[in-house]
């Protein structure tokens, strides 16, 4: 395979980009990959070993002839930043002569798949502009700040390994600050079951809530988020178009229950879109299948079928 390194120059920012092609010669179908916001290099390296998730992604799908363009954003102070970086990469990609034009697609992961969604309501008002064939949304992000709090304290009956896993779809840079209240707190509200009380959680869940609004003003990238439309509600404007959501069943950073939010408002608010949803059972955020090993991170390979699912979507149209 071949491998080009890019600058993509954004009207505030300037974005390392590595764009990846098959070895072979002619046209191909592309992937422009808007990742989450979790990744900190160009390879989107995760775990304790960074492992590179991203550039692992670019080669197994080079091999199956798919053109894979990924970029790291450069640190933004709001959400315009982060689309303006997707504007420069997606411009960049379907210029580029080996790119066959009707044959690209937008893949967005974690916070990237609402980016992703709010992007292709960009490029929809741009006509002029390529425009996607597909959109793939990987590790579901289902909606702004509040809403994915709000996700949390659904949880409210459950024991709290349940509300520990689901805390995790909540953005961690919005609640660094606060992760070791975070946990002392939950562990505070166990009683001798190992459970949950409701009653205090409902009023730890105000507290939290209160927290976390007097932060937001003084955090201009999150406060950027305020009033911008959730996945849920952004993507009712591009359900005409080919949407593939693809859910991790093992999922502890966007819960499966975020994709099927999103799934859900499609139905409910579109009955005529034609996106599709695909359950990979066993697998985690980032598209790798768990073992029955406890200790099992998860910070590997992509499964191979998760690869063929994507194959097979990008080729289907």
């Amino acid at each position: 395979m071949q491998t080009h390194e890019l600058s993509l120059r954004a009207p505030d920012a300037e974005h390392e980009a590595v764009l990846t092609l098959p070895d072979e010669r002619g046209l191909f179908p592309a992937i422009m990959l808007i990742h989450g916001g979790g990744c900190t290099d160009v390879d989107c390296s995760v775990g304790p070993n960074a492992f590179p998730w991203s550039k692992h992604l670019a080669e197994r799908l080079a091999e199956q002839g798919i053109a894979f363009l990924r970029y790291h954003r450069a640190p933004s102070d709001s959400l315009d930043g982060d689309l303006q970086a997707a504007e420069a990469g997606w411009h960049a990609l379907t210029s580029h002569p080996a790119i066959d034009k009707q044959r690209c697609v937008i893949l967005g992961h974690s916070e990237g798949s609402w980016q992703a969604t709010l992007f292709v309501s960009k490029v929809r008002q741009n006509p002029e502009w390529i425009q996607p064939g597909l959109i793939i949304e990987t590790g579901i992000f289902g909606g702004e700040l509040m809403a994915t709090l709000e996700a949390v304290f659904r949880a409210v009956d459950e024991p709290l390994l349940r509300i520990a896993e689901s805390q995790q779809s909540v953005h961690p840079d919005a609640l660094a600050q606060y992760a070791e209240a975070w946990h002392l707190e939950l562990n505070e509200l166990v009683d001798d079951k190992r459970e949950v009380s409701t009653l205090k959680l409902r009023k730890y869940r105000q507290s939290v809530l209160d927290e976390i609004q007097d932060m937001l003003p003084g955090n201009k990238r999150f406060r950027s988020w305020l009033g911008v439309p959730t996945n849920a509600e952004a993507i009712l404007d591009i359900a005409d178009l080919p949407i593939a959501l693809i859910v991790g069943g093992r999922d502890q950073e966007t819960p499966p229950q975020q994709a099927q939010m999103v799934f859900s408002a499609l139905e409910n608010g579109r009955p005529d879109h034609t996106a599709t949803l695909h359950s990979l059972p066993d697998h985690n955020h980032y598209l790798t299948r768990l073992s029955d090993d406890p200790l099992d991170t998860g910070f590997g390979p992509i499964s191979d079928q998760s690869i063929a699912l994507i194959v097979r979507l990008v080729h289907a149209h």
